[in-house]
């Protein structure tokens, strides 16, 4: 729970700065992505496993596309990112700014995104608040952070 006040600064402290530019980083991520086949296959796999747990409900919003490799995987899919890094990119929005309606997201996927948000509980508030009955937030945390640690004690052992 947060102080009051303390949710609407953060929200104002969002609006008001613009996240670095790391165009260059997705579009060298990119080139990565679409000269490795045994990397795409990999993450394909990873892919599978969690589209294994969207619920019917739709439509499936991705937080922080980067450089649109779930695209490649489910086309079907409203891909955010706080740039405009390619054209797979469908929506511009920063993940602590969601411009997402209450309960009108079918599933969220987040793939390796939360370590990298400085506030990511502000963020699930605002996640699970546009999520429908029935809906689904489908997160995968592969990088080694408090979040993961804390996640793989959890969910793993």
């Amino acid at each position: 729970m947060t102080s009051p006040g303390h949710e609407e600064a953060n929200r104002a402290r969002d609006l008001d700065s613009s996240p670095a530019d790391y165009s260059d980083e997705i579009r060298r991520q990119r080139d990565v992505w679409l000269n490795k086949p045994v990397l795409r296959l990999l993450y394909n796999h990873w892919y599978s496993q969690c589209a294994a747990f969207f619920s019917s409900e739709r439509p499936v919003v991705e937080i922080g596309a980067g450089s649109g490799n779930f695209k490649s995987y489910y086309q079907d899919v409203i891909s955010t990112d706080v740039f405009p890094s390619g054209s797979w990119i469908d929506l511009v929005m920063d993940a602590h700014a969601l411009a997402l309606a209450p309960n009108k997201t079918g599933n969220m996927f987040v793939f390796d995104v939360l370590h990298q948000l400085p506030r990511p509980l502000d963020f699930l508030r605002r996640a699970v608040a546009s999520i429908k009955p029935g809906g689904r937030l489908v997160v995968c945390e592969p990088a080694l952070s408090p979040w993961s640690r804390s996640s793989m004690v959890f969910f793993i052992m």
